[in-house]
This record gives C-alpha cells, sequence and structure tokens, in this order.
C-alpha cells in the first residue's frame, strides 16, 4: 500500500468518524439519553451479526451470551416503557 492510499484512506476514516459523532449529538439531541443507549446496543448488535455474516467471524459463547443479554435488555426496557406510558395516560383519564 503506497503513501498515497494511506492517507486518503486516513482521511476518509477521520471524515465518516466525524459525521457519525455529528450524527450521534444530533440524535442525543432529540432523544432521552435512555434510548440513545438502547439505540447504540441495537446498532452493537448488528455490527456483530453482520460481522458474523459478511466475514465469516465465529460466534464464542461469551459473544452469545453478551448479544442475548443486549437484546433481552432492549426488549424489557421497551416493553417497561410502554408499560409506564400506558399507566401515565390511564392515570391522566382517570
Amino acid at each position: 500500500v503506497g503513501a498515497t492510499s494511506f492517507w486518503t484512506q486516513l482521511f476518509l476514516v477521520g471524515l465518516l468518524y466525524h459525521l457519525y459523532n455529528q450524527f450521534a449529538f444530533n440524535t442525543l439531541g432529540r432523544v432521552t439519553p435512555v434510548s440513545h443507549g438502547v439505540c447504540n446496543v441495537v446498532k452493537r448488535v448488528a455490527i456483530i451479526v453482520s460481522s458474523v455474516i459478511f466475514f465469516g467471524t465465529p460466534l464464542t459463547m461469551k459473544t452469545k451470551i453478551g448479544t442475548a443479554v443486549a437484546l433481552l435488555g432492549t426488549y424489557l426496557y421497551t416493553e417497561a416503557t410502554k408499560a409506564a406510558a400506558a399507566k401515565k395516560a390511564e392515570t391522566k383519564q382517570a
């Protein structure tokens, strides 16, 4: 790999990381920090799944357990949020 290719790739990685951070801060300004954290967990699970599919990365037991915990936590948070919203709506009507 030549120097020009290295510097071009380094620039592109820096640019894309900057854009990712801009997107993350913009998102954080629009949602609650907990929702942002849940989205971050889902993003990490998507990265794990895509690396398994595209690169053939083997899943260790540790990775499987971590992914399952992340998915379960996200599901439980979503259900708890829905239940709290329903309870709040019920209280307002009463």
